[in-house]
């Protein structure tokens, strides 16, 4: 008899789970399967332990269980990680998001060990040298793209300057990391400016900056090419992503003399990044600006 009722109310929660994959059909293939993979067996662990019926009443108590049933079991930390974020992205959906800090080391999760390349702002000097050794408008814009927007290569490759802007907003949502559209406010003459000048390089509301004539990989890998040419390079030690690093290092500075506290400037900076965890900010600005 228990077991049919347990069955039950696990029947109940895996429905009320699959409504929010539903009504949340976000990222890519790949991250909505394993969200929902992991989601799923952390509502059975809690159904089991504490006969929960509801995702709403998910509560710390339930958390911290779940926290230590995975350091028990000698999860990696980057597992931890993982879980700890499908767990947040949940009570996001749910309307919970103080359920869980933002922060993983808030969170009670161990860092994961991580051999990323220190963050690195490129000083104006070098980008205008690689400019100047660019001979392609569209080259040249998505270098400026990179610095002025914080894009990512891809998500400046297919951005459309003539559809994704609202006012004084630009919605980067194609080529995001993990499919998670973000925006970014134009505060400054020069991303005005650059905006202008993108409107004019492209055709129609769908234009972007791929050529028509070749398949995206085509593009990348020859646009990849000049870029390396040019000088934004692992083996110059100066890559396009430290062109979102001189963005996040200007932005940081900019949200401190408004008055924002580093904790507060950090959080923006590190949502208009496209990222969920003001951690992130040690692989962008030096010394982590106290994240």
């Amino acid at each position: 008899m228990e077991n049919n009722r347990q069955e039950n109310l696990l029947r109940e929660l895996e429905e009320q789970l699959v409504k929010v994959f539903k009504q949340h059909p976000e990222n890519s293939k790949a991250t909505r399967r394993d969200r929902e993979t992991d989601l799923r067996q952390s509502v059975r662990i809690l159904c089991e332990k504490f006969g929960l019926q509801r995702l709403r009443n998910i509560k710390p108590k339930h958390i911290e269980f779940l926290k230590d049933e995975w350091q028990g079991r000698g999860l990696a930390a980057g597992t931890q990680h993982n879980k700890i974020s499908n767990l947040r992205w949940l009570a996001e959906k749910l309307g919970k998001t103080r359920l869980i800090p933002p922060s993983n080391s808030e969170a009670g999760i161990e860092k994961r060990t991580r051999h990323a390349r220190a963050g690195k702002s490129l000083p104006l000097e070098k980008i205008k040298e690689v400019l100047d050794k660019l001979d392609g408008v569209k080259d040249k814009a998505i270098v400026l793209m990179g610095r002025q927007f914080a894009m990512r290569f891809k998500e400046a490759a297919l951005f459309r300057p003539n559809r994704d802007v609202n006012g004084n907003m630009l919605w980067i949502k194609r080529g995001t990391k993990g499919g998670r559209p973000r925006y970014i406010w134009l505060v400054r003459p020069q991303q005005h400016e650059l905006l202008e000048a993108l409107r004019k390089m492209v055709q129609g509301r769908n234009g972007n900056l791929v050529d028509r004539d070749k398949t995206w990989e085509q593009w990348r890998q020859a646009a990849y090419g000049r870029l390396r040419e040019a000088g934004l390079s692992r083996e110059k030690d100066e890559v396009f992503h430290d062109l979102r690093r001189t963005w996040a290092d200007e932005e940081f500075k900019r949200l401190r003399d408004k008055g924002h506290s580093i904790r507060e400037a950090a959080h923006i900076v590190s949502k208009r990044l496209g990222h969920n965890r003001i951690e992130v900010l040690r692989w962008y600005l030096p010394g982590g600006a106290g994240a």
